[in-house]
């Protein structure tokens, strides 16, 4: 197969810029292509620039029309290519000289592919590379496609009769055309291969069109919901895409993209607000602080185009852009907590990337490191883990202690991380004071379960305590207004001006209620007090260092003899493995009343707790110092558990109330419609049985994962969250589709496909069980099914026992399934399933030497943090396997 290339290059006014790619293609190491340059208007020097070219390398023609924009001007280049593989240039960006050797050996390997991509990465003014992109996803990709443009234009060589099919770019867009194209080609079933090398270069200029973040967004939203419905400039999509995909995740995508169009603004020194106006989704309850922060910082960077040196005047520019377009994002999206976290985190990456700005300094910042910090060398500990990922796994099979170390080295890395991404400091006065003006009562204190919290808070204050009293972050008085008719004096404070404004409307009718601005934290406290209430505030101390700076000083405002009463929630960082809330806090309650009991001074008196709060009380005792108090409250009383239930959705998502420490993966058999005549109840079950145990396991809150999923918390060595449960189905049969799916949709649970590579794809297969003939799902089938979120694991090539075959044609069973069921599905295969549950040690070696993470035997139990992940047990289902019975095997 010999390739020949058209590379279509649009240029309007680029006179500044032009001569860098042209001059990257003359320097290409493969020699078979044409470059077409469509001067689309310019009324610079771009066209003498170019003849200056066309007289070097008569390969280089120029085609001058009136100015129409990129996507017309690039369709005209199309209408002019000579040969049949296309790729699209930019007249600021250029190509490295192995760009074109590179992609064009990956087609002549697989003469099959329909499009070939490469890595990329930005360009800084001062020529660093940053950002670098390496593609991974590749085969069908019109699902990510459907999510995020997956790759710049320059990295894309595509058949030329792909593009013409569609009728080239379209124009009724202006930014995201090239998204469009890409996702269109993917909806007729065309095959992505990818090089991984980055051999393409984005020069970031402020002054680029990209820049327009409103027109971005506007055009991406576009493309999201033209991937989402029917698509009729698509004329002969595949059979699994004439629908385009579900669109449960539409809103999610929108807000990343939202992100994304935000940071381009908030670089240019602008607003990013005006975008959220433009947002269809009128929730998102689930965004990641993390990923918010990361696509605002690379887009911010990418659009303020300074180099690395500058990076810390850029944090100086953005920063208040940056924190009034983070708070508006989470009253928007509805994601408890979001701005605080995605605020701190972003200015962490500006900030720490801002001081390496050449290897040399790298270098010598990591040896500081290493000479002044014990932990450095855990750190480079977890950098070889990283590296070794693929192969850690053979340690774990021949030194069974390596993995306790492992789990235990990556324990205290990922809490230090935690600690220091969640708490970099931030302005208090300016978060508090717009996240109430913004949005009045922002945690929701009117619901049921705060008002019994409030009641059991004044139930715990003794009558000596109720004279002059001081309530600290008193909000917008919803406490206020039943702790005033309670005390002789009331002094309410709070950091927000806006929050103490509306207690004071609250409190209008109590003559004994003063108020004040006052930022405790910060400075001090005016007066002594013969009770302090301070509730659901302490975790914004930060760190724990200066938690203990404010325990001082809230125990000297208290005259000997009085009370301070504090009630906060329970955080699963402090105890991980019991109920509490799943929010980015360095500490929650119990280190909060542990902190205040190691003051001298304060007698830990009594503790009143639930499982999601605790209530504390503390006297300021008259003990000479060096007579410290006992850490444990002289009373302690259970209360009954909360009514969780009525919290506001956002907060109600965080509660966490199991764990999973040992999970089941259920391995069901083939579904029939009615209960199946077997001698075997394990080769089949009727709808009515699986219904009746997927309405059980729904009423005991379970909720399905992927084996991954339950692989990855092992590795990190910490329980997951809530009842988790794996459903695997043994067989790619019809069944599945016919009478399994819907049902689990319905309980709103997903599943894990068991796939036979070879199997796939053909009519029938043979179950050795029943001695039937099963009807199989096609590949059309399958791919429909992952984009509505079933997950897959390879069960080898057939249906043989691997202990039955010789070594090598084990490995080949192991390896080539994975290969296979990679390249249809586009995903990474890590899970495998040892057919009919056979296994030993040595197979165990050949299925992680294989790439597999994880993989499940026939051994019969639960799955427990001390199994090797190579080695899972399972529970096969079967008919006779009643709501009853199925609990006593949970």
């Amino acid at each position: 197969m010999t390739v020949h290339v058209s590379i279509i290059i649009p240029a309007y006014n680029a006179a500044n810029t032009i001569q860098r790619p042209l001059q990257s293609l003359l320097n290409q190491t493969f020699q078979k292509w044409e470059a077409i340059i469509i001067d689309d208007g310019s009324d610079d020097h771009t066209l003498e620039i170019v003849k200056n070219f066309i007289n070097r390398d008569q390969r280089i023609r120029c085609i001058s029309q009136a100015n129409q924009g990129p996507g017309k001007a690039r369709n005209q280049g199309i209408a002019l290519a000579k040969y049949d593989w296309l790729l699209f240039l930019d007249a600021d960006d250029w190509i490295s000289p192995q760009h074109l050797e590179h992609l064009t050996n990956r087609l002549e390997t697989d003469p099959n592919l329909d499009v070939v991509y490469c890595g990329w990465a930005y360009v800084l003014p001062d020529g660093e590379y940053i950002f670098s992109q390496i593609p991974e996803r590749f085969g069908d990709l019109f699902v990510p496609l459907t999510q995020y443009c997956i790759s710049i234009i320059q990295t894309f060589l595509v058949r030329k009769s792909l593009v013409e099919m569609l009728s080239c770019f379209d124009n009724s867009i202006q930014l995201c055309e090239d998204w469009l194209l890409w996702q269109r080609i993917a909806r007729m079933g065309a095959r992505f291969g990818i090089v991984k090398e980055v051999l393409a270069a984005y020069h970031t200029r402020p002054d680029s069109l990209t820049r327009n973040g409103e027109q971005l967004f506007r055009d991406g939203c576009e493309v999201i919901n033209i991937g989402h419905g029917i698509d009729p400039k698509v004329p002969h999509p595949h059979p699994v895409y004439p629908y385009g995909l579900i669109a449960d995740q539409t809103p999610k995508n929108q807000f990343y993209l939202l992100c994304a169009c935000a940071g381009y603004l908030i670089g240019a020194k602008k607003d990013a607000r005006c975008l959220l106006n433009l947002v269809d989704s009128q929730e998102c309850l689930d965004l990641n602080p993390y990923d918010v922060a990361h696509c605002l910082f690379v887009h911010i960077m990418v659009s303020a185009s300074k180099s690395r040196s500058e990076w810390h005047n850029v944090w100086e520019d953005c920063q208040q852009n940056l924190r009034i377009f983070l708070i508006a994002l989470e009253n928007k999206a509805h994601t408890p907590k979001l701005s605080f976290h995605s605020y701190s985190i972003t200015k962490h990456f500006i900030c720490r990337y801002a001081k390496v700005n050449n290897m040399h300094q790298c270098i010598a910042n990591l040896w500081a490191r290493f000479v002044l910090s014990k932990r450095a060398i855990l750190q480079y500990f977890y950098i070889i883990r990283i590296f070794m990922k693929r192969n850690l796994w053979i340690m774990a099979l021949l030194f069974p202690p390596a993995r306790s170390v492992i789990r235990w080295v990556r324990g205290l890395l990922v809490t230090e991380k935690q600690v220091e991404d969640n708490h970099p400091s931030y302005n208090r006065d300016d978060y508090f004071e717009d996240l109430f003006s913004e949005n009045p009562d922002p945690w929701g204190y009117t619901n049921l379960y705060e008002q019994v919290k409030y009641e059991q808070t004044l139930n715990i204050i003794p009558e000596t305590a109720k004279g002059d009293a001081l309530e600290l972050a008193c909000a917008e008085g919803h406490f206020t207004v039943l702790i005033a008719p309670q005390v002789k004096s009331l002094l309410a404070t709070d950091i927000s001006q806006t929050a103490i404004d509306r207690c004071q409307e609250r409190c209008i009718s109590f003559n004994n209620v003063r108020f004040q601005h006052l930022d405790f934290m910060r400075d001090e406290i005016d007066g002594c007090f013969d009770l302090i209430v301070c509730s659901e505030v302490l975790y914004f101390a930060g760190d724990r260092s200066n938690l203990k700076l404010i325990v001082e000083k809230i125990a000297k405002a208290l005259k000997l003899g009085g009370y301070l009463v504090m009630t906060h929630s329970n955080v699963l960082i402090d105890d991980p493995n019991k109920p509490g809330f799943d929010w980015g806090h360095a500490f929650g309650a119990k280190f909060i009343g542990e902190t205040f009991s190691r003051c001298l001074g304060l007698d830990f008196v009594q503790e009143m707790y639930t499982p999601l709060y605790r209530i504390q009380l503390f006297q300021r005792n008259q003990k000479p110092l060096y007579f410290a108090s006992p850490l444990l409250p002289k009373q302690s009383q259970s209360l009954p558990d909360p009514e969780y239930q009525y919290l506001p959705t956002e907060i109600l998502n965080d509660v966490v109330l199991h764990f999973t420490e040992k999970l089941p993966i259920l391995i069901y058999p083939r579904i029939f419609p009615s209960s199946p005549n077997l001698q075997d109840p394990s080769s089949g079950i009727s709808v009515a049985t699986f219904e009746a145990q997927l309405q059980f396991l729904s009423e005991m809150r379970y909720k399905s994962i992927s084996i991954d999923q339950w692989g990855y918390s092992v590795m990190n060595g910490k329980p997951l969250k809530g009842r988790a449960i794996v459903i695997a189905f043994k067989d790619a049969s019809q069944d599945l589709v016919d009478y399994a799916w819907p049902l689990l949709k319905q309980y709103n649970f997903s599943a894990t496909l068991l796939l036979h590579a070879n199997e796939v794809g053909k009519d029938k297969a043979y179950d050795s069980a029943t001695g039937d003939e099963i009807s199989l799902i096609k590949w059309s089938q399958i791919r429909k099914l992952q984009s509505e979120g079933i997950t897959f694991a390879s069960c080898s090539n057939s249906r043989r026992s691997l202990t039955s075959l010789s070594l090598f044609e084990a490995w080949q069973e192991i390896q080539s399934s994975r290969q296979i069921l990679q390249q249809e599905l586009a995903i990474p295969i890590t899970t495998f399933i040892y057919p009919h549950g056979d296994s030993n040690f040595i197979l165990q070696y050949l299925v992680g030497l294989a790439g597999y993470d994880f993989a499940v035997t026939g051994r019969s139990g639960l799955c427990s943090q001390e199994d090797s992940v190579l080695s899972l047990p399972c529970i096969r289902i079967t008919e006779l396997d009643s709501p009853e019975i199925l609990a006593t095997k949970l």
